[in-house]
C-alpha cells in the first residue's frame, strides 16, 4: 500500500510540475514584451558576470523595449477577412478597383527575369509606374519610369526616399499623395519587412521621412504590402505572422478615417491590447455588425470583379496537359524565368523569319527568272537560319521545363 501511495504521489506530483519557461523568442511572438525585456536583462548580467559579449542580447533587449513601447499606439483597425495564400502569388489575391490603380510584378512589367519578387503599382493613368528595382547586391529599391510610345523610360529614384534600406511592395493612394511601400529597415523596423507611409511634398517636390505604421499592420515578423481601395472602400495588407515557411496571410480591413488608437476607444472585455495588436482574431477588432456586413458585401463584389478583363498574353507555353505559361512572370524559378526570357526573344526572331519570308515569297512569285534566281538563295539562307533557330528553340523548352521542375 506504501509503494502503490508513493507511485500516486510521484504521479500528481509530474501533474503538478510547472510547464517550460517560454523562451525569448515566444514571448516575443506572443507579444509579451515585458516577460521577454526581464528575460533578456537576466542574460545580458549573466554574460557580464562571465565577461562574454552582450552587444547582440542589448540590442535585441532595445528593439524589445521599443516594441513594448508601441502597444499603446495600436491602431483601431476593423479586419473582414483573412486568406492564406503561397506568398509568389498574393498581388493576385488583392482586388483593388481599377480606379485605384494595378498591381504586377517586375518580371510581368519588363519581361525579364526577377529572383526578387519585386512589383510594380501602375496608377489608373497607366502612363507612368512605381516599382521595387532590382539591384546587384541582392537588393532593390523604389522608382519610377514613365511610359512613352510603349517604351518605359530609364529608372529614376523616388525623390526623399534614396537610402541604404531594402524597399519593395508599392502602392499609391489614388490622390497621389501617400505611397505605401514595405522595406527592412534596422533601425526603425520592428522586424524583416515593415510597411511604412510616406506623403508627397508638393512643394518641394519630394517625399517626406517615412513613418512606420506599427501595430497591427506591423509585426516582429515580415509585413510585405498595403493597399487600398478607395471605391469600394476597401483595404488589404499582406503578412507572414505566424505562417508556414513560403506562405502569406491577406488581411482585409475597413480603413479607417481618421487615426484613433485600441486604448483610448476602448475594447471588448475579454479582449486584450497584445491580441488586438497581433491580430489574433479579426473578430475581437470587429464593433459594429451593420459596418462588418455591409463591408464583407462590397469586398464579395469586389472579388466577383476581380480580373473580369484577362491581361492579354505575351505567348503561350505548354509545360505539360493543361499547365500553360503565358508570361515570363508566370515563372517561378529563377532559371526558368532567365530562359523563358531567352525563348521569347528567339520566339520574337522567328516570328520575324516568318513576316520575312512571307514577303520574299510574295515578291518571288511575281519576279522574272533573273530575279528570281538571285532571290533564291537568300530565301533558302532565313530557311536554314530558321531551322536552326527551331531547334534550338525545342532544346531550350525542355531546359525551361527541367529548371521549373
Amino acid at each position: 500500500m506504501l509503494a502503490l501511495a508513493m507511485v500516486a504521489a510521484g504521479a500528481t506530483a509530474q501533474r503538478q510540475a510547472k510547464a517550460p519557461e517560454p523562451t525569448i523568442e515566444e514571448n516575443i511572438a506572443a507579444y509579451r514584451f515585458d516577460a521577454a525585456a526581464t528575460q533578456l536583462k537576466k542574460v545580458i548580467a549573466t554574460l557580464k558576470r562571465q565577461r562574454k559579449p552582450t552587444e547582440a542580447k542589448e540590442q535585441q533587449l532595445r528593439r524589445v523595449e521599443h516594441l513594448s513601447s508601441l502597444l499603446d499606439a495600436t491602431q483601431r483597425v476593423v479586419f473582414i477577412d483573412s486568406m492564406v495564400v503561397a506568398k509568389r502569388d498574393f498581388i493576385e489575391h488583392i482586388g483593388i478597383h481599377g480606379e485605384s490603380g494595378e498591381i504586377t510584378s517586375y518580371a510581368r512589367t519588363f519581361r525579364t527575369a526577377d529572383s526578387l519578387g519585386c512589383t510594380v503599382f501602375q496608377p489608373e493613368l497607366g502612363n507612368s509606374v512605381i516599382f521595387a528595382c532590382p539591384k546587384s547586391d541582392s537588393t532593390a529599391h523604389l522608382c519610377t519610369a514613365t511610359l512613352y510610345a510603349g517604351t518605359y523610360s530609364e529608372p529614376l529614384p523616388l525623390p526623399g526616399l534614396e537610402g541604404d534600406s531594402t524597399q519593395n511592395y508599392p502602392f499609391m493612394r489614388a490622390d497621389g499623395l501617400t505611397l505605401y511601400f514595405g522595406a527592412v529597415d534596422e533601425e526603425d523596423g520592428l522586424g524583416g519587412y515593415d510597411i511604412y507611409a510616406a506623403g508627397w511634398d508638393m512643394d518641394d517636390r519630394t517625399f517626406r521621412q517615412p513613418e512606420n505604421l506599427g501595430f497591427p499592420f506591423n509585426s516582429p515578423f515580415n509585413d510585405y504590402m498595403l493597399a487600398i481601395d478607395e471605391v469600394n472602400n476597401l483595404g488589404w495588407f499582406v503578412s507572414d505572422r505566424y505562417q508556414p515557411a513560403d506562405t502569406v496571410c491577406i488581411y482585409t480591413f475597413i480603413p479607417p478615417k481618421m487615426r484613433r488608437n485600441w486604448v483610448d476607444t476602448g475594447f471588448g472585455q475579454n479582449v486584450t491590447l497584445a491580441g488586438l495588436a497581433r491580430i489574433s482574431s479579426i473578430a475581437d477588432t470587429q464593433t459594429s455588425e451593420e459596418e462588418v456586413l455591409a463591408a464583407q458585401e462590397r469586398l464579395a463584389k469586389s472579388r466577383e470583379g476581380v480580373r473580369t478583363v484577362e491581361r492579354k498574353h505575351l505567348f503561350t507555353f505548354v509545360m505539360g496537359e493543361g499547365d500553360l505559361r503565358h508570361d515570363i512572370g508566370d515563372f517561378r524559378r529563377p532559371e526558368a524565368q532567365k530562359l523563358a526570357k531567352e525563348w521569347y526573344d528567339a520566339h520574337i526572331t522567328l516570328q520575324a523569319y516568318d513576316q520575312q519570308l512571307a514577303t520574299l515569297r510574295r515578291q518571288y512569285a511575281t519576279a522574272d527568272n533573273a530575279k528570281r534566281a538571285q532571290m533564291r538563295a537568300n530565301i533558302l539562307s532565313v530557311e536554314r537560319e530558321q531551322e536552326q533557330l527551331l531547334a534550338k528553340q525545342k532544346e531550350r523548352e525542355n531546359e525551361i521545363r527541367k529548371a521549373e521542375q
